[in-house]
């Protein structure tokens, strides 16, 4: 795998190699802010992003101001993950998403793009929140669906547009 504990992984050509997945962020408490950058339309990984829990902000950005580019793998949340997509970009993600602890985990969509989710995610996570500040975020059929029938507001979709220093 790719692990990216912190820093920049700028992907503009090319492929992310074969392998199974890429970590963001330090696995424990500790770390910097981890982020992989679309730096270039039509990119395509089909690697697992695997989102880790230590400290620091998680981020997955596109650049363009046009074109798409796609996450084909699965997202496992251990913390949260923002997406920042310019405007006039497009994000597609194809995968599931599964949070894998019991505390707060978001994904969050700024910067003014699209943010296309065409994979089937249900997730059990019991604070699980999708925030739009800026942008578009367009749900395929069953992407992203939050538990049922549980007590109290553990899950929802927020679309205010202050994501405040706290969004990742």
């Amino acid at each position: 795998g790719i692990f990216v504990d912190s820093g920049v992984l700028r992907f503009s050509d090319g492929s992310l190699g074969s392998g199974s997945k890429l970590a963001l962020g330090a696995e424990s408490v500790g770390g910097d802010d981890a982020t992989l950058v679309f730096g270039a339309a039509d990119l395509t990984t089909t690697r697992n992003l695997e989102i880790r829990a230590g400290t620091g902000a998680r981020l997955v950005s596109y650049t363009p101001d046009s074109g798409t580019s796609t996450l084909a793998g699965g997202i496992t949340l251990s913390n949260s993950l923002a997406f920042n997509v310019a405007s006039g970009g497009t994000v597609k993600f194809e995968g599931t998403v599964t949070p894998q602890n019991s505390g707060d985990v978001r994904l969050a969509l700024d910067g003014g793009g699209t943010l296309i989710s065409t994979g089937n995610s249900t997730t059990t996570a019991a604070n699980y929140q999708i925030r739009v500040g800026d942008g578009t975020l367009i749900l395929g059929d069953g992407a992203l669906t939050a538990r049922t029938g549980t007590e109290g507001i553990g899950h929802g979709y927020d679309l205010g547009v202050d994501l405040g220093a706290d969004y990742a």
